[in-house]
């Protein structure tokens, strides 16, 4: 399964379990951007390593420890 697709059933869940719209959008917003940074991989290829080096970008612009 791609990262698109595990986001978009994650997103579904959210929806049918009565997350407020806020909420999903908001989930959406982040997993959109993680997907677009990892380049939409298969899950077997998404590791630890991966993860650091997304937690990394995110501190270089400059988003807080708090906020990650």
């Amino acid at each position: 399964m791609k990262l698109i697709e595990a986001k978009d059933k994650y997103l579904r869940d959210h929806k049918l379990r009565g997350s407020t719209p806020k909420t999903v959008s908001g989930y959406k917003e982040i997993l959109t951007a993680f997907v677009r940074y990892t380049g939409n991989l298969d899950l077997e290829e998404l590791d630890i390593e991966v993860i650091r080096d997304y937690q990394e970008h995110l501190f270089d612009k400059g988003i807080s420890t708090t906020s990650v």
